[in-house]
């Protein structure tokens, strides 16, 4: 378990050297890869009420069902799904999972899977595996409206009594949905790719609008 953890501040560590890179790319022939497994994915989207982040397992799920589906008609050879709930160290493999947001794609070359990915993997009898985890937010609706109003009447209030005042009306996001992709080599003890999509302002749940974001991160990593 410290380990593991171990190897994944290692990966995160990446994050403070640099920003706005978005993918990283091995150079292998992925061509040559007829067959690999999909872990999980691993969803969580929250429900923000009143400025409270509450994580909504009913949007969790749904996204959780529209990136499974979308990645598998996306052209990957996926053979195998494998459900990371189902083994015996579920919390911390879904935990590395969930560090996918937190790598910076420079050097990756330099690091490997962690070792539950590896060992999940190997153990389920699968080279290959493409780890996919999906994070973001919904506004309650009438929340929103009501915040949204209120920061525009006090705006205008603002202006009003202190004219020449700058605005400080900004509307927030109603909803925003974030990708991570991984693709490793369990048996080379490889990363092979590395894809995010972050702060897209679309909904975590519009089918059409993830679907679209998966073929565009499955298309970088046959572009390789």
């Amino acid at each position: 378990m410290k380990f593991a953890k171990l190897a994944l501040a290692a990966i995160a560590v990446l994050v403070l050297s640099s920003c706005g890179a978005t993918k990283y790319v091995s150079g292998v022939d992925t061509s040559a890869i007829n067959s690999m497994a999909l872990v999980g994915p691993v969803s969580d989207i929250d429900l923000i009420l009143e400025d409270q982040y509450l994580r909504d397992d009913g949007l969790s799920t749904v996204s959780r069902t529209i990136v499974r589906d979308a990645l598998m008609t996306s052209g990957l050879p996926i053979t195998v799904e494998l459900n990371p709930g189902g083994w015996y160290d579920s919390a911390r493999l879904i935990d590395d999972i969930r560090a996918l947001s937190s790598v910076y794609p420079k050097h990756l070359e330099r690091y490997t899977p962690t070792p539950a990915v590896r060992d999940f993997l190997l153990e389920n009898g699968s080279r290959y595996g493409v780890l996919m985890y999906a994070n973001g937010f919904r506004r309650d609706r009438s929340d929103y409206l009501k915040r949204s109003v209120f920061l525009l009447i006090f705006d205008i209030v603002a202006s009003i009594v202190f004219p020449g005042t700058v605005s400080v009306y900004t509307a927030d996001s109603f909803q925003a949905s974030n990708l991570y992709m991984m693709v490793v080599d369990a048996q080379e003890d490889k990363i092979l790719y590395y894809k995010k999509i972050e702060r897209a302002v679309g909904s975590p749940v519009d089918e059409d609008d993830v679907a679209d974001r998966v073929r565009r991160m499955v298309k970088k990593y046959y572009r390789q």
